[in-house]
Order: structure tokens, then sequence, then C-alpha cells
């Protein structure tokens, strides 16, 4: 029954409620890794590391919520192709 329910809910989600979700946080990082391939991301998460600059980022098209709090970041660039970005969080940074 739980099953049913479950297939029945998940077919009549649309897809723009799907949101591709990329958590990096608290992985020791120095640096933004190259993500390749992945065009349908929506939600970005960078929190608690210790990357100094934004990078890797300009292919993410769809990004909507690109989060850096809690990191060494000195400047920040490489974020004008990032058309559909609505939130940029930065605090707790240099």
């Amino acid at each position: 029954m739980v099953l049913v329910l479950l297939v029945l809910v998940c077919l009549s989600v649309r897809p723009y409620y799907y949101y591709y979700i990329s958590y990096y946080c608290r992985r020791g990082l120095t640096a933004c890794p190259t993500l390749e391939s992945e065009d349908q991301l929506r939600l970005l998460n960078f929190q608690h590391n210790t990357i100094r600059t934004i990078e890797n980022v300009d292919g993410l098209r769809r990004l909507i919520f690109l989060d850096f709090y809690d990191n060494q970041l000195e400047h920040i660039d490489n974020l004008a192709a990032l058309r559909s970005l609505r939130v940029l969080m930065l605090g707790k940074n240099r």
C-alpha cells in the first residue's frame, strides 16, 4: 500500500519541482571542484570550508542558489554567467 502511494505521488509531481542539489559542506575544501555535466544543477552548497576564490561555477547556467557561508573568500568573481542565480549566501567570510 505504501509503495503504491509513493509511486502515485512521484508520478504526479511535475518536473519543475525537482531540484538538483549538490552539497559540498564541511569537506575541508580549499577550492571549488570542477563540476562537469551538471548543467541541471539548481542548488550548490559550499558551507564551512576554506575556499578563497569562487571558481568553476560559470558553466552552471540553471543555478538558482549558491551558498559560500563560512569560508575564506577574499574576492568574488566569475558570477556574471550565472543569470538564473537568485540567492547568493556569503556571510562569515573575510
